[in-house]
């Protein structure tokens, strides 16, 4: 039993913030004092199932794995994320996120990985129109009454304290310190979706229009940052972007500062695990740091290398243009 209880403690103590003393926070949690939570990690007193329950809520540990037939099983605990079929579900989403995120806010050691399947929505969230069209386009994939109401883009509008909570999110995490992993696929679900949307007439040729060259308008900026590896914002934030053909992008994301660690794990539209496991994070770094070595760094690269991954993202944003057109001309 004591053995249990020192392996408890170990784990949960991975999962603490290492600005904070262990022993006072497993106090609070426990509504005991300093000498009675040091007594129960050192197994001087026994640690009641009830309490061992709230230490495990707290420190997102899955009892389970101390089960004897399971010690040697590799298992941890996540979060879910709340479906996002509503606007109310929309803005929660972006405000969990805030949450997960905010604590790191005021900590000038942080560093967001960012493996980009698609264009991080921050990117997005930061421009009125484009955030409108994200949430949008998220309704009309998770809410299946959605797309029968046949409701144009034009008529759309979302709540006030939705585009905020949007802008918010752009905003911050704009201003941390970031490496993305980019690949040549990056544009293919944006401009599909506007090419779906236009082509089912639910925004105007003008709407598709803007959405495009405001397209054009995050990349060039994205193009010029990566080439000083600082971002255009008051912070002149860190910015390394990376060229990856052997890494599978699946937008997650790590946020780390050097007392804790979170990641993001997308599995679906707007679907994402939260993961505070310290071990299992270390492990997918050393994943993800592997396959960078891999990778193109962009800003230490030639003008040509640049190019030729830039180039073809603004070709693609052109030929979509010139489909819209098309279709302008000659309705389907």
């Amino acid at each position: 039993m004591k053995y249990l209880s020192k392996l408890f403690f170990e784990k949960i103590k991975n999962n603490c913030d290492k600005n904070i003393s262990f022993i006072d926070e497993v106090a609070a949690v426990l509504d005991i004092n300093y000498d009675a939570a040091y007594r129960r990690i050192n197994n001087k007193t026994t640690l009641s199932l009830e309490d061992a329950i709230k230490l495990a809520n707290h420190f997102n540990i899955s009892l389970d794995i101390f089960l004897k037939k399971n010690l040697s099983e590799n298992k941890i605990i996540v979060k879910d994320s709340k479906n996002i079929s509503s606007f109310t579900e929309i803005e929660s989403y972006y405000k969990n996120i805030l949450n997960n995120i905010i604590p790191f806010k005021s900590r000038g050691d942080v560093h967001i990985t960012y493996s980009a399947r698609d264009i991080p929505l921050f990117y997005f969230n930061r421009d009125e129109l484009f955030s409108k069209f994200k949430i949008f386009t998220t309704l009309y994939l998770t809410n299946k009454d959605f797309p029968r109401k046949n409701i144009h883009f034009n008529v759309f509008n979302p709540p006030a304290s939705l585009l905020h909570a949007a802008k918010q999110f752009g905003d911050i995490y704009y201003n941390f310190d970031i490496t993305e992993i980019w690949n040549d696929n990056i544009l293919d679900s944006t401009i599909n979706q506007i090419l779906y949307f236009y082509e089912i007439q639910l925004i105007s040729y003008s709407t598709a229009i803007k959405l495009c060259n405001k397209l054009v308008k995050i990349i060039k900026q994205v193009e010029i940052d990566s080439f000083s590896s600082i971002r255009n914002n008051k912070f002149k934030s860190k910015f390394y972007l990376y060229n990856s053909i052997s890494l599978m992008l699946n937008n997650n994301v790590i946020i780390t500062s050097k007392n804790k660690k979170v990641a993001l794990s997308q599995y679906a539209l707007g679907k994402h695990f939260i993961i505070e496991d310290q071990n299992f994070i270390k492990q997918y770094e050393v994943f993800i740091n592997n396959s960078i070595e891999l990778a193109t760094l962009l800003s230490k690269t030639g003008i040509k290398e640049r190019l030729l991954f830039f180039k073809p993202k603004y070709r693609a944003i052109e030929k979509a243009k010139q489909r819209i057109e098309l279709i302008r001309q000659f309705p389907i």
